[in-house]
């Protein structure tokens, strides 16, 4: 895949609605790490041999942070089309004043269809990329990062560093 950075400088005016919008990823992101956690634990009850009255909370908190999601993710696209929406304003403005620099001379060497094209159907295009992709790919990136660091600082808080890690398999001779 090639990256054209050169299209991250239309991101000039939106730099903080962009980190609210992958702040709002990350705390879907946390949505689901956080129903990781209370499935596990209602799956360690339920082979327990606990009864329902001690699962039932967790499975609750299973339910509510499903509807904490599914509004997260409703806000996210609220707010994401409000995003793409003042981008693509902008940078049709832009490309206008341009366009209105080069004067009619410019215009004549070109159909008018072809300018319309790029003006309403080009700018349309960067949609998906400048408010979808950009912030999912850095709360990919994050949230990735943070559960992997999770999850080693887990398995090194574990290990006995005398004796490796905590479940490794290895397999010992007797040596007479």
């Amino acid at each position: 895949m090639v990256l054209y950075f050169r299209l991250f400088t239309f991101l000039k005016g939106v730099r903080v609605q962009l980190v609210l919008k992958i702040s709002l990823g990350l705390f879907i992101m946390g949505t689901y790490v956080g129903q990781a956690f209370a499935t596990a634990a209602t799956m360690r009850s339920v082979f327990g041999g606990r009864s329902l009255d001690e699962i039932f909370p967790l499975l609750l908190v299973i339910a509510v942070l499903i509807v904490i999601r599914t509004l997260l993710f409703r806000i996210d696209e609220i707010y994401g089309k409000q995003i793409a929406c003042y981008i693509k304003n902008q940078l049709r403005e832009r490309l206008l004043m341009k366009l209105m620099d080069l004067g009619p001379g410019y215009q004549e060497n070109y159909r008018s269809g072809n300018l319309q094209s790029i003006l309403i159907d080009g700018v349309e295009s960067l949609e998906p990329f400048l408010t979808g992709y950009i912030p999912q790919l850095l709360v990919s990136l994050i949230g990735s990062g943070a559960v992997v660091i999770y999850m080693d600082f887990r398995s090194y808080s574990r290990m006995d560093y005398g004796r490796g890690p905590p479940y490794s398999c290895r397999v010992t001779a007797n040596r007479k």
